[in-house]
């Protein structure tokens, strides 16, 4: 047993302990990296067969996504024990609120858990490769701040189906509960995800009955002695269970697993057609029997109080007489027509004043509404230190309004997502009109999307960043920013979760877009984050980065940028693809027509535009012996020798004889045609590919993005050249040298790939833009993909390129 205090991996602290078992416990620890409450998972495993079954496991189940599965953090081994951290859901399980409650749940929260459940179970079972749980059961179950269930647990007796049925210790502790599992588990029998569907069964009929399901064993031992079965349909102990979803549940509970359901998506559909049925019979017109007939009042009695009779249906209603009738209503239908001609001579121009009042205020434009709420305590003394900040493009377009908070008194921190397409800005503080300019980026962590401005002539309250301050599931949270009239806003919420690869909050909230990149606060006023905005996966998810990351931000080292770099956006060229293919469609003798233009005696007087005469001469005369053959690799079309010309840029592999890789199999032209007229011909730096024609300072010639390639050993490795051509001859506009490395063929231990996206700023016309290259690393494809796929990329640097 690990006690109070003690610390793991050098990040790990252990609070308490929250549960045992005979083969380890689990705790309630603090990552003090991230700045989070986390469970932590211990096993004792005694052999190395189990070791080895642990890492497989622990690995499988990093992988795993899905609202009903608690994320697995990290795994590690120390000392005698291994770990598993995962996320930590707050709050009782399902088996101590059924004990507290001391009556069964209500049969639409069970239906309702039971249908999340079976989407968990369906995903878990079609994973490659599969997942059984093997240990559903109420004490497993968690409902989620958010009244989301969640199944806990992982890590006791799963993996691939049917590969650790049983796990045993020393101790000979089953990994099993008795009540909820299904017979071949505990007769050490393969599982199979029918398995999860006889344990998840036996947990919804002990949630709708309060009581603990007879386990499978005493079943089978009963049924074979010709005695009844010992577990009741759950109608008979809950009437308000419809029989048709006792039936389904009773199914899923046969002890032959060939009996039940077929799958988990199986069950889950019978059981949603199972309660609709029963929904509908139950809202069927009523017919007249003699069991709906209304029946005289019960007689009081000591033990039943007189109760008034229910109104009766009206079709149940005896008829009244026919004098009764008219004498009855007569008079009122007299008086109500007196009433209606007072109201219509006496209301009747109000009424009309008011309904022209309406349409004239409906012709008007809705004035704007003021969008600060009372920013309520202990919230409201942080506003001292918010600001709102504004920004421009190079065009001096406005981009929306953001927020922020001062961490020194001259320094502000935001999202990296406020500053996109930024040129220059300023901060202001709310509520207080003063203004600062924002005088460049004094650091930014482009990994949790955080950045700290450095502003001119500010001396602001900043806000107390203390890295130690833990958060936990279902925490309630204030954020808090600037609306873009420069007014204190705050939009209450709570940490719903984690992400996994990069320790962000996650956050329930409706916050709108100018509260990104406003601090965070706990319910007693502390900074725990900075929100980051919201990002659209597979589910749109409100982000914050954690108050250690903030603290990390604010003490490195400074590496100052301009705000246009930190906020670049626009992609030059994403290397994360490999290069689309540029051959051009030319027909074989178009090809012998341009080679022979290229590469055909210089002073001839068609060629005397070429660039590079003497070159061009030598690469004639060996041509003419036989020692080069020439040959189109790549082409594109756009403006390159002046605005506005319709011309094609070709690159024509030279094929010179002893050429090898390492000089990327001989030297390239670069060659330019407007029509049949050749206007340039150059040394294309050993270029193969055209990656892109742009016209980055908007002066209407083109630049071209060059690439290039060489391999060995294995390794092949992409450079990429921005050029452009300036009185016919070649300007490198920026090199950016390595763009991409693929060593998947080679020998190395750490084989993957490396891949460069290249952004650039928003520039003002005539004048070209910065550049800034972001490198990411990825695994090699797996079997049967031809790249990996785009999410597997992590980013492991960014930097501003240097003017050249």
């Amino acid at each position: 047993m690990l006690s109070s205090g003690t610390i793991l991996q050098g990040r790990y602290r252990i609070i308490r302990q929250i549960g045992c078992g005979g083969m380890g416990a689990v705790y309630e620890a603090l990552d003090q990296r991230l700045s989070r409450t986390v469970a932590l998972k211990e096993t004792r495993a005694q052999t190395d067969e189990l070791r080895r079954a642990f890492e497989r496991e622990a690995r499988l189940l990093a992988n795993l996504r899905h609202p009903a599965l608690p994320n697995v953090i990290d795994h590690f081994t120390e000392g005698d024990g291994q770990y598993l951290v995962m996320e930590f859901i707050p709050g009782d399980d399902l088996k101590s609120l059924l004990a507290k409650r001391g009556q069964p749940f209500s049969l639409s929260e069970v239906l309702r858990w039971a249908d999340e459940l079976l989407d968990a179970l369906d995903y878990l079972h079609n994973h490659q490769p599969p997942v059984v749980h093997r240990d559903i059961k109420p004490s497993n179950l968690k409902l989620s701040a958010q009244g989301r269930i969640i199944l806990l647990d992982f890590g006791l007796a799963k993996g691939s189906a049917g590969q650790m049925t049983l796990v045993t210790s020393s101790a000979s502790v089953a990994g099993y509960t008795p009540h909820y599992a299904p017979l071949e588990q505990i007769q050490g029998e393969r599982t199979s995800p029918r398995s999860d569907l006889y344990a998840l069964a036996a947990t919804l009929y002990n949630l709708l009955t309060d009581r603990t399901p007879c386990d499978a064993l005493t079943r089978a031992t009963a049924l074979l002695n010709d005695d009844p079965d010992p577990l009741p349909p759950l109608n008979e102990i809950n009437p308000e269970v419809p029989p048709a979803v006792a039936a389904v549940l009773g199914q899923a509970l046969s002890l032959k697993p060939a009996a039940r359901p077929a799958s988990a998506a199986a069950l889950r559909a019978a059981l949603r057609n199972a309660s609709q049925r029963s929904a509908h019979a139950s809202a069927e017109p009523l017919t007249i029997t003699e069991a709906t007939r209304v029946r005289p009042p019960v007689p009081a009695s000591p033990n039943h109080p007189p109760v008034p009779p229910a109104s009766p249906p009206d079709q149940l209603r005896p008829p009244a007489a026919a004098g009764a009738k008219k004498g009855s209503k007569l008079p009122w239908l007299l008086i109500g027509a007196i009433c209606f001609a007072l109201g219509v001579v006496v209301l009747g121009p109000v009424l009309l004043y008011i309904a022209h009042r309406a349409r004239q205020a409906s012709a008007k434009p809705s004035p704007t509404p003021t969008p600060r709420p009372s920013v309520p305590g202990p919230y409201r003394e942080a506003l001292a230190s918010v600001v709102a900040i504004s920004v421009e493009d190079a065009q001096g377009v406005p981009r929306p309004v953001a927020s922020g908070f001062f961490a020194d008194e001259d320094k502000v921190v935001t999202s990296l997502a406020a500053l996109e397409g930024a040129a220059r800005g300023r901060v202001a503080l709310v509520d207080q009109g003063a203004k600062y300019e924002i005088t460049g980026v004094r650091n930014v962590d482009r990994i949790h999307g955080l950045a700290l401005l450095q502003v001119s002539g500010a001396k602001a309250k900043p806000l107390s960043i203390v890295g130690q301050t833990y958060t936990s599931v279902g925490d309630k949270v204030a954020l808090i920013g600037s609306s873009p009239a420069l007014e204190g806003i705050y939009a209450p919420g709570t940490v719903s979760g984690y992400q996994q690869d990069d320790g962000l909050l996650e956050i329930t909230t409706s916050a709108g877009n100018s509260i990104n990149g406003g601090p965070v606060l706990n319910n007693r006023g502390e900074l725990i984050g900075v929100y980051t905005g919201s990002r659209q996966n597979n589910r749109k998810v409100n982000l914050a980065a954690p108050a250690a990351l903030i603290e990390d931000l604010v003490k490195r080292p400074p590496s100052p940028t301009s705000l246009a770099v930190a906020g670049a956006k626009e992609v030059l060229s994403d290397f994360r693809r490999p290069v689309a293919d540029s051959s051009p469609a030319v027909s074989p003798d178009l090809e012998q027509k341009i080679i022979s233009i290229v590469f055909g005696p210089h002073r001839d007087g068609q060629n005397d535009q070429s660039a590079d005469g003497e070159e061009a001469d030598h690469l004639a005369a060996d041509r003419a012996a036989g020692r080069i053959q020439p040959e189109i690799i790549a082409s594109a079309t756009g403006s390159f020798t002046g605005p506005g010309l319709q011309q094609t840029a070709y690159i024509i592999a030279v094929n010179e004889e002893n050429a090898a890789h390492a000089d990327n199999w001989g030297t390239k032209r670069l060659v330019i045609f407007s029509g049949q007229n050749m206007v340039a011909n150059l040394d294309a730096l050993y270029n193969s590919d055209i990656v892109r024609i742009c016209d980055l300072n908007r002066d209407g010639v083109n630049e071209l993005l060059l690439s290039g390639a060489d391999t060995g050993q294995g390794i092949t490795e992409r450079y990429a050249t921005l050029v452009d051509l300036q009185q016919r001859s070649l300007r490198v506009l920026r090199k950016f040298e390595l763009v991409r490395e693929d060593s998947c063929a080679s020998d190395l231990k750490d084989r993957g790939i490396m891949a460069a996206v290249i952004f650039h700023t928003s520039a003002a016309k005539g004048s070209m833009p910065e550049f800034r290259i972001d490198y990411y690393r990825a695994r090699c494809p797996l079997d049967g993909e031809s790249e990996p796929p785009l999410e597997q990329y992590k980013l492991i640097s960014t930097g501003e390129l240097p003017d050249r």
